[in-house]
């Protein structure tokens, strides 16, 4: 009898049992359930900064921002436009961009205030110079010895310059005075001399559009040109956190890139119209010249990776800054860079590509 009472006892103890987690079973099954009917959380949008006054890099974001490339990677995009390079490195400093449009030596800047960005691609190429005022007569960097040199310091043309005055033959310590002038003083400067002589300087360091503008409205000559790199940033929180992201971020740029080769006259418009017409699509034309991208005619003939060549030249601009007090630590170029975004983009747009339409349908008439 009493194995009798301990079986029903037991039996009623295993019934509760039972039912206690076929209760806790379905209502977890209930609760995936309803999470399952949830929406995913959409990606939020990549925040690019761009620079409204520097011509090339502008037509790429105008393209970023005008056509569905975005979309067909299943992003958005946040555009975020400054003046100029310096109010955009803050920017990035502050965490208020993923992406960053930025000269070698501004890249090389921000690289030596925070170890959370990387150089993940080529942006482009473009044309820096020494320019003068039309009738002047120096006719040479040699011809510069006591005149006045002004140059946006920390910028491109500022590493350039300098290289031309010792190739020249000249100390730029004791040959010259060099004076610390931004891009929009300079421009001013030269707007306001209507092709006389420049108050307070004799010769400006310049980057396009600038120099083409001048140019054009005879308002300055060139002296000594050459080109400088541009570089895409992005931050490491979006690489490492989010690694597809960044590679469809990479695989939309690459898309825009060929796009905007392919499209040239409308993609100059869109810019100029974002600077508020302060450009000739004539002049935009001429400056996106010097980037061998502008004549591919395959997406595979766009190339934005950052080899030996774009590596040596980041590395000289990195060099140079520390030799001339620009920043504060030595920093190495190849711990920089890293290429696997790229690489997984590249793998994205060998399985899906689609072609690009503008988002305006009245913007894509000729």
């Amino acid at each position: 009898m009493k194995i009798i009472a301990v079986t029903r006892s037991f039996g009623k103890k295993l019934l509760i049992t039972v039912l206690g987690i076929a209760t806790i079973c379905l209502a977890t099954f209930l609760a995936a359930c309803g999470k399952s009917t949830e929406a995913p959380k959409e990606f939020p949008p990549i925040r690019i900064g761009w620079q409204v006054a520097w011509a090339t890099q502008g037509q790429i974001a105008m393209a970023l921002q005008n056509t569905t490339a975005l979309d067909v990677m299943g992003l958005k995009g946040d555009f975020k436009s400054f003046t100029y390079g310096a109010p955009l490195s803050e920017a990035a400093l502050a965490g208020q961009l993923d992406v960053a449009f930025v000269g070698d030596q501004p890249a090389v800047n921000l690289l030596s205030r925070s170890t959370d960005w990387k150089i993940v691609a080529r942006l482009m190429d473009f044309r820096v110079a020494i320019v003068v005022p039309p009738n002047t007569a120096i006719r040479s960097v040699a011809d510069l010895k006591g005149k006045t040199l002004g140059i946006p310091f920390g910028a491109s043309t500022h590493r350039l310059a300098l290289q031309w005055l010792k190739e020249a033959g000249l100390d730029p310590t004791k040959d010259l005075t060099i004076l610390n002038i931004d891009i929009t003083e300079q421009s001013d400067t030269v707007k306001a001399a209507a092709g006389g002589p420049w108050s307070e300087v004799d010769a400006f360091a310049s980057w396009d559009h600038h120099i083409a503008l001048y140019e054009k409205q005879g308002l300055a000559r060139i002296l000594k040109s050459g080109t400088a790199l541009g570089v895409v940033m992005m931050s490491k929180q979006l690489i490492d956190e989010h690694p597809s992201e960044a590679a469809a971020f990479l695989a939309a740029y690459k898309l825009v890139y060929f796009y905007y080769a392919t499209h040239q006259e409308q993609v100059n418009r869109w810019f100029a119209e974002a600077a508020g017409g302060q450009f000739n699509t004539d002049i935009l034309q001429k400056v996106s010249m010097v980037e061998p991208n502008m004549r591919a005619r395959t997406l595979d003939d766009i190339k934005v990776d950052i080899g030996p060549v774009q590596t040596d030249t980041l590395q000289t601009a990195a060099d140079f800054a520390t030799a001339q007090s620009l920043i504060k630590v030595k920093i190495s170029i190849p711990n920089a860079v890293t290429s696997k975004p790229q690489t997984d983009a590249k793998t994205m747009l060998s399985r899906t590509y689609a072609d690009l339409q503008p988002k305006t349908p009245s913007a894509s008439s000729p």
